[in-house]
């Protein structure tokens, strides 16, 4: 995929953060990886952004439910 790619796709990349609460859910259930959901979960600073949203307590909440998740089914 080129640059140019990218770009016109970047729009349509949802931020995570602004999604009601059951599409988030909903999203973090495709992760697959306790690594996949640390990038998610701290995505400004990997995508060094400082100026993204923070994630709602509920949302943190979801995430950690995550976390559990796949630690406990490996």
């Amino acid at each position: 995929m080129s640059l140019e790619d990218v770009k016109k796709l970047r729009w349509k990349a949802p931020d995570y953060s602004k999604l009601q609460n059951e599409e988030f859910r909903r999203a973090i259930a495709d992760v697959k990886s306790i690594a996949e959901l640390e990038g998610v979960a701290n995505r400004r600073r990997v995508l060094r952004n400082p100026n993204l949203s923070t994630w709602s307590d509920e949302q943190k909440q979801i995430i950690l439910q995550r976390k559990y998740e796949l630690e406990r089914d490996g």
